[in-house]
């Protein structure tokens, strides 16, 4: 008997870790699509056109990130407060869940289990 439930302990402790930071990963990869689609709902709404394929991707992002500047420059300083409800604030979120996810996989116990699962920086 001996070691053998120390090392069934363990081994079960490790996969729950890993399977339990794999879906939080994967629910914070959905908040940043919501929130992307909430700033996009409202870049659309004030006549912006965006690019097919704005995801999560290196190249949707980026067309994000265009449209976003592109309203920008189009908006008067003092914006509304319904202008901004509908995409300043949940741009600033969804950068600020970006940089959050990407220190998140960049600390040391999370960053094996990150790159076992799969999940990668996102550029902004």
């Amino acid at each position: 008997m001996g070691y053998l439930p120390i090392i069934l302990t363990l081994s079960s402790f490790l996969a729950l870790f890993v399977l339990i930071f794999n879906q939080s990963l994967n629910q914070r990869k959905k908040q940043l699509i919501l929130l992307q689609q909430q700033v996009k709902k409202g870049l659309i709404a004030s006549g912006i056109a965006i690019p097919e394929g704005s995801d999560l991707s290196s190249s949707g992002q980026k067309n994000f990130e265009n449209a976003y500047a592109l309203w920008k420059a189009q908006q008067p300083s003092p914006l509304s407060a319904e202008i901004e409800a509908q995409v300043k604030k949940p741009y600033l979120q969804y950068k600020l869940e970006m940089v959050r996810y990407n220190k998140l996989i960049a600390k040391k116990p999370y960053s094996l289990v990150a790159g076992m699962m799969g999940h990668h920086p996102l550029k902004a």
